[in-house]
């Protein structure tokens, strides 16, 4: 395991890093690095160089190249692009927003930077993804710039991995999203985001060992990766394993308490067992910390007020109050036992290109909806199997 830090002061960077070794524990290596900021570009290969050299695996060819690649020259680009990353993974509405500022500021200094053409794409879709703007203003963004990426940089596997799931989102063809993670996966094999993604699109099939696999996967390559241990409690949620999944989340909420989406679905896992007070509170914390104060408030005003299902027919009757997605709305109405308005939410959800509608199929809250003709009809509009 790599550890690092960083201490800036004004323009001089040093950078302490040791590799560690994740069984034992015991230091392999240690070194410190003292570079001017305008040096960043050349800092990032002398260090992927020095520490592939550490490693007892020794990097083929083609793994070193990927590794010390300089994807621009243009150090205060970098930087920005750097910024855009750290902020698009916070995931929340405005850090998705304030990724892209930062992609976009790196694309005026270079104009060439496939990378922040990338991070661009990535960010327009986590716009839609997460339910902060409409997928038919964002998506063709995404698309655009996916495009623009492989256009400058055939061997980048980033845009794949985003084209993957906008064929899904989309167009509901989730076989061209297998070949675009299959090819983001020759490019990178160690891509994170490339495993997790396919481990996704396994979840969305019902293969839940197959899915496990990918994710795990993921996290050997990245223990610390929020998006990663997440994405192991889907696995384990859906596949039924519903109180290793707790485990799993409350640990992910360890590494970063501020990440929404662990809170997000520890509330799943608590509305699953029907805790409902200790459910309330984590969807609280999700909603405070995606900045949706207000829609917090009523959620804590409504369930003392009325209960658990007597929020839910209060948020069913003012999603846009609530802040919710139109799955969630679905899912909600299937807990009520109103069939015809989940199945219509449902189909607005996939109409909308919402990307929880692709749980549909091993959903826990979605079986009161199992034994009707019409979810086959929803799973085919999905372009997923029975």
């Amino acid at each position: 395991m790599l550890n690092g830090r960083v201490v800036q002061r004004a323009s001089d960077l040093t950078v302490y890093l040791e590799l560690v070794d994740a069984r034992t524990g015991n230091l392999i290596w240690g070194d410190q690095y003292n570079r001017r900021q305008s040096d960043l570009v050349s800092l990032q290969s002398d260090l992927a160089r020095d520490v592939s050299s550490k490693l007892r695996t020794k990097l083929t060819g083609a793994e070193e190249q990927r590794v010390t690649k300089n994807y621009t020259q243009n150090s205060d680009a970098y930087k920005l692009y750097l910024q855009g990353r750290f902020f698009a993974n916070k995931r929340t509405p405005k850090d998705s927003q304030r990724a892209i500022e930062f992609f976009q500021q790196a694309i005026n200094l270079d104009p060439n930077y496939a990378m922040a053409y990338a991070g661009l794409a990535l960010g327009y879709s986590y716009l839609a993804i997460y339910g902060y703007s409409p997928a038919k203003d964002v998506f063709p963004k995404s698309l655009e710039y996916s495009k623009k990426a492989i256009e400058l940089d055939g061997n980048i596997a980033e845009p794949h991995i985003t084209l993957g799931i906008l064929s899904f989102l989309r167009d509901h063809d989730i076989a061209n999203w297998e070949r675009e993670n299959k090819r983001a996966l020759e490019i990178n094999p160690n891509s994170t985001d490339a495993h997790r993604l396919e481990a996704l699109r396994l979840l969305f099939l019902g293969k839940f060992e197959e899915s496990t696999a990918e994710v795990k996967r993921a996290l050997e390559i990245e223990p610390l990766s929020l998006a990663g241990n997440i994405n192991y409690s889907y696995c384990l949620f859906y596949s039924g394993k519903i109180e290793e999944s707790e485990a799993q989340t409350k640990k992910t909420i360890d590494l970063s308490p501020d990440f929404w989406l662990s809170h997000y679905y520890l509330f799943n896992v608590y509305r699953l067992q029907r805790r409902y007070p200790e459910a309330i509170a984590e969807l609280i914390k999700a909603k405070e910390e995606r900045d949706e104060k207000e829609a917090a408030k009523l959620i804590r005003e409504q369930f003392t007020k009325g209960g658990w299902l007597g929020l839910l027919r209060e948020i069913c009757a003012q999603p846009s109050e609530y802040k919710m997605m139109q799955y969630d709305i679905a899912s909600f109405y299937a807990e009520l036992g109103d069939k015809d308005k989940a199945f219509a939410k449902v189909a607005q959800s996939i109409d909308d290109n919402e990307q929880y509608c692709g749980f549909l199929k091993t959903d826990p809250f979605m079986k009161p909806l199992r034994d009707d003709p019409r979810f086959v009809e929803m799973l085919k509009k999905l372009g997923l199997p029975q």
